[in-house]
């Protein structure tokens, strides 16, 4: 497995008897009761793709569209708590990775750390982060194999390091087993996932940690592919 650091560049009915007399007009009354009550009736809904369990999503829809929703979230979580969180990240690799590759990919998450000292201080000293996921691409779909490939990004801000963001391509394969969707190899790619030249910005306030931290306090990372 393969993850990349912080980087400057980078879900009865009822019959009833009806006289002869009246039937003419409670037939059609109770049909028009009927029908009215079955429109008025909610909608089934389908069952949600991503569920959480410890609070990590698990993607639980044996299809295309789950496979997708699969690999949005775990590269999301992978990438947003592998030097800021390793509880938690290590929490990620034992609920959806696949059994034979969980301890490299335990040990492989821990290099990373420890070949990111400048990250890893900013995490100390109070640092923020948010993973998100720009677009992805099912590269095949076999029933119970996937791989997906998708452009994702950090986005960091703390104590002596202004915001920045870092884009990659990180290739996932997955495999279907136990009602869930397992990693068995991620990838981030050695080509570098493209950036904007040029991002827009309303005034130089979004330079600052200050406005990162005010603007998007109490934000987090949504469920991708879920139902609410």
């Amino acid at each position: 497995m393969s993850v990349a650091g912080l980087r400057d560049v980078p879900v009865a009915r009822r019959v009833g008897h009806l006289y002869a007399a009246a039937a003419g007009t409670l037939v059609p009354l109770a049909l028009a009761t009927f029908l009215v009550g079955r429109s008025l009736a909610p909608a089934a809904q389908p069952a949600d793709p991503v569920i959480t369990i410890g609070g990590i999503p698990v993607a639980v829809d044996h299809s295309p569209a789950g496979a997708l929703a699969a690999a949005d979230n775990y590269v999301a979580v992978s990438y947003a708590t592998v030097e800021r969180n390793p509880r938690r990240d290590e929490q990620l690799i034992d609920t959806v990775y696949a059994p034979p590759i969980r301890t490299s990919a335990i040990a492989g998450a821990a290099e990373v750390r420890s070949q990111n000292a400048a990250a890893m201080s900013l995490w100390a000293h109070g640092g923020h982060n948010l993973s998100l996921i720009g677009a992805r691409r099912l590269d095949y779909y076999h029933g119970d194999e996937a791989q997906v490939t998708t452009w994702n990004a950090d986005i960091f801000w703390g104590p002596g390091r202004p915001p920045k963001q870092a884009w990659v391509l990180t290739q996932s394969s997955l495999r279907w087993a136990d009602g869930r969707w397992l990693v068995t190899t991620t990838t981030t790619l050695p080509t570098a996932g493209p950036v904007p030249a040029i991002t827009p910005q309303a005034n130089a306030a979004n330079d600052s940690e200050r406005t990162f931290d005010l603007d998007l306090a109490g934000f987090s990372a949504p469920l991708y592919g879920a139902a609410g």
